[in-house]
């Protein structure tokens, strides 16, 4: 079990394949690794397990886990087991293929590259991410997020910053959003349960897209959808009035329902 003096946050870079890896983030002066086969009785598991590479230098840490020898079907479990121990607000870089990170505590900047697996990180300071095939979610995002993607859902709790999402199958669900939000896909439903400020550009070619604006901000809407309904349910003014803040909707959907509501909460 690896253990190093760190008393400030760290860098970690994991690649990673067919395994399970886990992430506790916390105040805390070192760094504790620990890679475990899923199933010791398993030649394929204990091997891929020895063969994980662990190095440390000038506060990076990496982990390497190589490819079972025999590939593993989507949906199979894991080989080998990795848990992290680390400062709080430490960087992380990941790629995983046929793998799945879960991730407790405030992490800092992290970029995420999911050839397929899911993602699940509670706190981090920024994203960006590149996917192929995987299910990310996000508990709070404090800066900016970009992510690309081809086939996977995105939801997130609340994003801070700005954000991009860009992605050919899958959708956002977004809980609650305090910056400018830029959302484009073709096919996923597009969801922002509160928007408090900025603006919020959200295209589709098929599925709803629902908006919740927050109390106290007026709203400059354009939404279209050509097969579908628009609905808003704001009442209309010609000025913002009394409110204190004011948002722009830009949404566009050729085959889906578009809603605009005051959020509940």
């Amino acid at each position: 079990m690896p253990r190093f003096d760190t008393p400030k946050p760290i860098a970690v870079t994991v690649d990673a394949c067919s395994a399970e890896v886990r992430l506790v983030a916390s105040e805390r002066s070192d760094t504790v690794v620990r890679i475990e086969p899923v199933d010791t009785d398993n030649g394929s598991d204990v091997t891929v397990a020895d063969k994980t590479k662990v190095d440390f230098y000038a506060d990076r840490l990496t982990v390497t886990v190589p490819p079972a020898s025999s590939w593993k079907k989507v949906g199979e479990r894991s080989s080998v087991a990795v848990t992290i121990e680390l400062p709080t607000d430490s960087g992380l870089i990941v790629k995983l293929t046929q793998a799945r990170l879960y991730a407790e505590g405030s992490l800092g900047a992290c970029e995420v590259r999911l050839e397929s697996g899911i993602v699940r990180l509670d706190r981090i300071g920024a994203l960006r991410a590149q996917i192929t095939n995987g299910d990310i979610a996000i508990e709070h995002i404090a800066g900016s997020a970009e992510a690309d993607g081809v086939s996977g859902p995105i939801r997130i709790g609340t994003a801070a910053g700005d954000l991009r999402l860009s992605t050919v199958n899958g959708g956002l669900d977004l809980d609650r959003a305090d910056g400018k939000v830029i959302a484009k896909t073709v096919d996923g439903a597009l969801r922002i349960g509160r928007l408090n400020g900025g603006t919020a550009e959200l295209m589709n070619v098929t599925g709803n897209i629902e908006i919740g604006i927050g109390e106290g901000t007026a709203a400059w809407i354009d939404a279209y959808s050509r097969t579908g309904s628009v609905r808003s349910h704001l009442a209309a003014q010609e000025d913002p009035g009394e409110f204190d803040t004011t948002v722009q909707v830009l949404a566009r959907t050729r085959d889906g329902d578009i809603a605009i509501r005051r959020a509940t909460a």
